[in-house]
């Protein structure tokens, strides 16, 4: 399994090329060499290609987003998870790091598990989608059930927050 972060967690005093190798030469004990092909395939695949030397603190939140995402992908896992990976980000940055979720998992074999309240994507990206509270599953099955026809009450009085916000702003009103 890897892990992507809602806060990023790279380390402040390595640049990007040494965040995305530390777990494969680190865990994996790789070759520096073979772990920096690796580290740069996926800095491309996230669209951060040429950022090798820079340090965390030169990056927007979504590009260290998607550093953290390259991260997790270089170490092949069969899972990723993430936790909330949209959360700390600026809204403007939201669509950056949700269109390489999207890459993903339409050209990656891996099982992805992610924490989100960005319901428009979960439906269009999740195979599954399972609304808990309070560690309980409440609600589960396919996303467009879950999230367009909910059965419990608690999945809908949830779903109805978000969507009422969503659908009650005017149109120009992203312009504030």
């Amino acid at each position: 399994t890897s892990m992507v972060f809602q806060s990023y967690n790279l380390f402040s005093n390595k640049t990007v090329i040494e965040n995305i190798m530390e777990g494969l030469v680190t865990v994996k004990k790789m070759k520096k060499s073979e772990a920096r092909k690796i580290a740069q395939r996926f800095l491309k695949e996230v669209g951060m290609e040429g950022y090798d030397d820079y340090y965390p603190v030169q990056l927007s939140g979504g590009q260290q987003q998607r550093i953290g995402i390259a991260r997790a992908l270089a170490m092949d896992p069969e899972v990723i998870l993430f936790d909330e990976p949209t959360s700390a980000l600026d809204p403007e940055l939201v669509g950056e790091v949700l269109a390489v979720i999207r890459k993903i998992a339409k050209e990656l074999e891996v099982t992805m598990i992610i924490v989100t309240h960005e319901i428009g994507f979960a439906k269009e990206v999740a195979d599954q989608v399972v609304f808990m509270e309070g560690g309980v599953i409440v609600e589960q099955g396919d996303p467009k059930v879950v999230l367009e026809h909910p059965k419990e009450e608690r999945t809908r009085k949830f779903l109805s927050r978000y969507l009422t916000l969503d659908t009650e702003l005017p149109l120009d009103s992203a312009a504030l």
